[in-house]
């Protein structure tokens, strides 16, 4: 969001689902501007299937939650360059849990 509580500029990024939860990473890393922004505010919006989505930027899980959302990732996304990628130990460690905001 920017300082007048506007939306920035859309970024697509790769999410991945386990169970009812959906997680994202940053490929870029502290290098991606949206994750530095949801790093500070701790929300944003998401547009899912044309619907914009509030949501909390919740941090990393655990090891054993990391590695099923490796999995994920490979699951989805296939594995390309940029699945595994995602998938790598600086990946790992900027996982977010998206959490729909209820207010």
């Amino acid at each position: 969001m920017k300082k007048d509580g506007t939306l920035k500029k859309p970024t697509t990024i790769w999410v991945v689902r386990l169970g009812d939860d959906v997680y994202v990473r940053a490929w870029n890393g502290l290098n991606s501007a949206w994750y530095n922004v949801a790093q500070q505010n701790h929300e944003g919006s998401v547009k899912l299937r044309g619907e914009e989505i509030l949501v909390e930027f919740v941090d990393e899980p655990g090891k054993e939650v990391n590695e099923q959302i490796n999995q994920a990732y490979l699951d989805k996304y296939g594995r390309s360059q940029y699945s595994k990628a995602m998938i790598g130990e600086e990946q790992q460690k900027n996982t977010m849990k998206l959490v729909p905001k209820t207010d």
